[in-house]
């Protein structure tokens, strides 16, 4: 009987130990992947790359690949969120969005003074960038390095740097309209509001409240020609 129980009690200690081991090697390896779970979720949705063969410039981002012409300065050193995309009363920042047809892709330079930003708007069907031909160029400017993208309204938002107007002897905040018509920018107006732009409050919120200011009239001023 002895050795029956001595027989039993080593049976029980081997899974008893065992279940000790598996424990331990769950232990140590639930952390890796619990790391590797959160790299994946931190990985941005919106890598962008882009490079060029054959004299063929390629973006790439999500699923979607687009050749746009060598000339462009598009690099993967001057990609820029400067694309503040507008939906249900909120702001979403974006390098490039595509929109039915249109690809906007925003790059940037600095000046020393801020970030100076460029919109292009790709053509998907036609192959072709959409053109400022008030300028004879195939992007619009931004000194402010914000374009505000309404797709309900089919608008562009371009705010410039605040500046001085020197016939108000006063600092303003210029923007202009634009939408995308055939193969062309097509500009609208002009408008400022009075001041700096987002002084005490964070630079998302001040420029959504200038965006919705600007669409229906409220404390927006037109830009005189001359100004």
């Amino acid at each position: 009987m002895s050795r029956a129980i001595l027989v039993i009690s080593l049976i029980v200690c081997y899974y008893f130990l065992s279940g000790c081991t598996n424990e331990a090697s769950r232990k140590q390896t639930t952390p890796a992947e619990t790391n590797a779970n959160k790299n994946n979720v931190r990985e941005s949705p919106q890598l962008v790359k882009v490079s060029t063969k054959n004299n063929i410039k390629s973006i790439s981002f999500d699923t979607v690949t687009l050749e746009v012409p060598i000339q462009a300065n598009i690099t993967p050193e001057n990609l820029y969120d400067g694309i503040y995309e507008f939906q249900s009363d909120s702001l979403t920042r974006r390098k490039i969005i595509i929109l039915n047809n249109l690809a906007f892709i925003t790059t940037f330079e600095d000046l020393g003074t801020g970030y100076r930003s460029f919109l292009y708007v790709f053509d998907v069907d036609r192959k072709i960038f959409i053109r400022d031909s008030s300028f004879n160029r195939d992007y619009l400017y931004s000194t402010g390095g914000v374009f505000v993208i309404d797709a309900n309204k089919g608008k562009i938002f371009q705010i410039d740097k605040s500046t001085s107007f020197v016939a108000k002897n006063e600092m303003i905040t210029p923007a202009s309209f634009y939408e995308v018509k055939g193969k062309y920018f097509d500009f609208e107006k002009s408008i400022y509001r009075d001041g700096e732009l987002g002084i005490g409050m964070p630079a998302d919120t001040a420029i959504l409240i200038f965006y919705k200011n600007a669409t229906t009239g409220i404390g927006v001023h037109l830009l005189p020609n001359d100004w």
